[in-house]
């Protein structure tokens, strides 16, 4: 019997499992699958008395070696046989034919650990005799060599012959297809001469035999495939030539390179130090690398170290540098520079508390406060104007001390760009650098409104930083500089607050008093001032005003023409007014 208790718990157990599994899956790491790529070939075809012999070999494509125990599957016309590879992947497969021309094919479906193959297809006439071609040639060659040698002899019943045979060299996968036609020797194995210039770029390569057949004899192929090597080398190593500090890093700088002076990318490259690997990194796009090691990891002495790159593609052969000593000192004392550090803190520690305690900025804010709060102006005065921003424009950075004794050599601009208005950074505001002996050149802001520019010719450059609804600023700057022109900042002043502006140059003046601007609309304004300019000018005006400063469309830096000849005519009606 079940009781409520029994369910309750069996319940439990149930989630805590469907729980653990999920925990376990979220918590497995990706799965990876390599597979091995297989090589398929039919060697031979031949005839029997009742049909044909298929015969060939299933290879692993980089190294050559056979795969034995793997089911192939061989086809001559419409018939289909499993055949299984024994030992060196060799397999046959019998064929009971009538006679006749058969397209012959061999295919290998893949397993868990191989992908899947198909042999070159061939054709068999089983009224004709069975041709094999035999290929002798290194499983390597360097790239640098002019020409490589090729053993090639075609054979029937054990005998040579002489016939036409295509050689086709190609990559693994038959990119780069190329051909030339020999004779065999009917007496001897056929030297065959294949320039480098067919053989393309360094890597793996396929070479292919091939007899188109005849009225006497079937058609034969036979391939193998070899490495064209290439070298590799270590240029520009820098590492340290005299005594290290125990406290320092040891650093090995330099470029790795293909023997046609290519830079590697991407490439693994380590330190090993008296026979210990103790840095590995991988080179940049332009083949440079960096390795770095704490010299107190190696201890004190004379350190033999090695730059070396070991190479994951069988045919680019790794290199490695010849041994170099680098003397390590003993561990030092701590420097005394440490220990006035220490006391340099806590008196900056110590002042900082003595200041929290007297608070000496306190009359500095209360002056502050007086100012802020101070009376404001008389009646019938005229209160100064101010404009969306009183700084707007390029403000350059102050350089060090150090940097103004020395010779400007500095040839980077870099610095951020802002909203003059509400001090917020601009993002997507284009700077263009003009010289008049160089090529412009063009950057944009960031997110953070940050720009940094490529290295600049010497010479004089105008600038011109423009962004969608602000006011461009123009300015000039010299190349090289000592500092001031990295970190500078340049305030773009929106082009609403520049049109309000310029509206207030003419609008306040037409007020009873100063202290009603900013508490008057501008409706207001051209309301009260029918009476002293009874034209269209201010009317005008401030229907542009009031569209370009407070619609949501952002206005184009192209309205403030037009903002300025209405203010001109204002200006004109104002000056022709008797009552004003």
């Amino acid at each position: 019997m079940v009781t409520a208790r029994t369910r309750y718990w069996g319940i439990a157990l149930m989630f805590s499992w469907a729980w653990l599994a999920i925990w376990c899956r979220a918590d497995a790491g990706p799965v990876v699958l390599v597979k091995g790529r297989p090589r398929l070939v039919i060697e031979e075809v031949r005839p029997t008395g009742r049909g044909a012999t298929v015969v060939g070999r299933l290879v692993e494509a980089h190294s050559g070696e056979g795969i034995p125990g793997t089911s192939v599957e061989v086809a001559v016309g419409w018939a289909r046989k499993d055949a299984v590879t024994g030992e060196g992947g060799a397999f046959a497969a019998e064929f009971p034919l009538a006679t006749g021309l058969y397209e012959v094919t061999a295919r290998f479906l893949g397993s868990d650990v191989l992908d899947p193959a198909t042999a070159e297809k061939t054709r068999v006439d089983i009224g004709k005799a069975a041709m094999a071609l035999l290929l002798q040639m290194p499983s390597s060659v360097p790239a640098n060599i002019p020409e490589i040698e090729v053993a090639l002899e075609a054979r029937v019943d054990d005998q040579r012959v002489s016939v036409p045979v295509q050689l086709e060299i190609s990559d693994p996968r038959g990119d780069g297809r190329k051909a030339s036609a020999v004779r065999t020797d009917d007496k001897a194995p056929t030297q065959v001469r294949i320039p480098r210039s067919m053989l393309g770029a360094p890597g793996e390569k396929r070479l292919i035999a091939r007899f188109l057949g005849n009225v006497q004899w079937n058609e034969a192929l036979t391939e193998t495939t070899f490495l064209l090597e290439t070298a590799t080398s270590i240029e520009d190593l820098a590492l340290p030539t005299t005594f290290m500090a125990h406290e320092s890093a040891l650093v090995a700088k330099g470029r790795l390179v293909d023997a046609d002076g290519q830079p590697l990318p991407r490439m693994p490259v380590s330190m090993i130090a008296q026979g210990r690997r103790v840095a590995e990194s991988t080179t940049e796009p332009d083949g440079q690398f960096r390795l770095k090691v704490a010299a107190a990891e190696l201890g004190p002495g004379d350190i033999s170290v090695i730059v070396e790159h070991p190479s994951p593609l069988p045919w680019r052969r790794g290199t490695r540098t010849t041994s170099k000593v680098v003397r390590i000192m003993p561990p030092r004392p701590i420097p005394i520079a440490h220990t006035l550090m220490a006391f340099g803190a806590a008196a900056a520690g110590l002042l900082s508390l003595v200041a929290w305690r007297t608070q000496p900025w306190k009359p500095l804010l209360e002056r502050l406060a007086q100012l802020r709060h101070a009376p404001p102006p008389r009646k019938g005065s005229q209160a100064p104007e101010k404009p969306a921003s009183s700084h707007p424009g390029a403000r350059f950075a102050k350089p060090s001390l150090l940097m103004t004794l020395k010779r400007a050599a500095d040839h980077v601009v870099s610095g951020w760009a802002r909203d003059a208005a509400t001090l917020e950074p601009l993002m997507a505001c284009g700077l263009t650098l003009i010289s008049p002996s160089a090529a412009p050149v063009v950057v944009v802001t960031g997110e953070t409104g940050e720009f940094e520019t490529p290295p600049l010719t010497a010479g004089p450059w105008r600038v011109e930083a423009c962004c969608h609804g602000f006011v461009t600023e123009r300015f000039e700057v010299s190349i090289p500089h000592r500092g001031e022109l990295r970190g500078m900042r340049i305030d773009l002043i929106p082009v609403r607050e520049r049109a309000f502006a310029m509206y207030r140059g003419v609008a306040a003046r037409l007020l009873p008093s100063p202290d009603l601007w900013g508490v008057w609309t501008p409706r207001e304004i051209c309301r009260h001032a029918r009476g002293q300019l009874p034209g269209g000018p201010l009317r005008d005006l401030t229907d542009l005003v009031e569209e370009t400063y407070y619609s949501s469309r952002i206005p184009d830096e192209s309205i403030l023409l037009t903002v300025k000849a209405q203010v001109d005519a204002v200006r004109l009606e104002s000056s022709r007014s008797p009552r004003t």
